[in-house]
């Protein structure tokens, strides 16, 4: 297990795009590991949601590569995130047509 991350704004990107990936599975809360990003082919998610440039046959080897490592990251990533983010107590209520956008009432 890496022992250091550079966490970068791709990071958090990626982070918040995982809200529309926690599920129920036996009434616990956790993330579509098949799906995080929404399609199965999470290498092809991650350059959506990170901009990148795709050619029109699709994605590099480098590319792909590149992908498999963000996704790597990830885990640690995700435990950063949940070890120092900051959150505040009280109503939230969704707001927006998908119901992934919590607000504070």
């Amino acid at each position: 297990m890496q022992s250091e991350l550079n966490l970068t704004e791709d990071h958090i990107t990626l982070i918040r795009a995982l809200v529309d990936a926690v599920v129920e599975v036996d009434s616990n809360a956790t993330i579509d590991h098949y799906r995080p990003y929404g399609n199965s082919d999470v290498a092809q998610d991650v350059a959506d949601l990170l901009g990148w440039e795709v050619l029109e046959s699709g994605l590099t080897l480098d590319q792909r590569y590149a992908a498999a490592k963000m996704q790597e990251d990830m885990l640690i990533a995700i435990k950063i995130f949940l070890q120092k983010a900051t959150l505040e107590t009280g109503l939230y209520k969704i707001t927006g047509c998908y119901g992934t956008n919590w607000e504070k009432v």
